[in-house]
C-alpha cells in the first residue's frame, strides 16, 4: 500500500538547505548528491546504489507554490536538504522492492531506495510498501516511503 500524501518531503527535522542547478529532471523526495560540470556545481539524483551518501534530498519548491508532484527541469534552481541521523522525509523506493516497517535500506541509486544487501545502511522504512510486482512505468507517487535517516 502506498503512502499517504503529506504534501511534504521534510517530516521531521529541518536539515540544512542547498540551492543548485538541476542536471536532469528530478522529482522532489529524490536522494541527490552534488556533481561538478564545467565548473559549475549542479545537483542530480545520487547515482551510485549500496554506498555511502550525503543525505541530501530535493524539496518541494513551495516558494514557487510548487508541491511534491512537480518536477524540477533541467537546469532550474533545485531546493534540498541536508538531513541529519533521526530525521525523516517522504522518499522514493525502487521499483520490485518489497520492505517492512523497520527495515533497513540503502542507495539503489537513481536517487532511490533498496532494502539492505552489500551496502551501507542509509535509512530505516517507517512504513511497508510493497513494489514486488512494479515496474519502470507505475506512477511514481505509488513509490513515496516515509524514511527515518540513519
Amino acid at each position: 500500500m502506498a503512502s499517504t500524501n503529506p504534501q511534504t518531503i521534510v517530516l521531521k527535522g529541518f536539515g540544512v538547505q542547498e540551492e543548485r542547478p538541476a542536471e536532469e529532471a528530478i522529482t522532489p523526495g529524490h536522494m541527490v548528491e552534488f556533481n561538478d560540470v564545467a565548473g559549475v556545481l549542479n545537483l542530480r539524483k545520487q547515482l551510485t546504489g549500496a554506498v555511502k551518501v550525503l543525505a541530501m534530498f530535493a524539496v518541494e519548491d513551495e516558494l514557487q507554490g510548487n508541491g511534491v508532484l512537480v518536477d524540477y527541469v533541467i537546469g532550474g534552481q533545485v531546493l534540498a536538504r541536508v538531513m541529519s541521523p533521526g530525521d525523516e522525509v517522504w522518499g522514493f523506493l525502487a521499483n520490485g522492492q518489497n520492505v517492512t516497517h523497520g527495515a533497513v535500506l540503502e542507495s539503489a541509486g537513481a536517487g532511490e531506495f533498496t532494502a539492505l544487501s552489500s551496502g551501507i545502511a542509509l535509512a530505516i522504512a517507517m512504513e511497508t510498501l510493497d513494489l514486488s510486482a512494479s515496474a519502470a512505468g507505475d506512477q511514481v507517487e505509488e513509490r513515496r516511503i516515509k524514511l527515518k535517516i540513519l
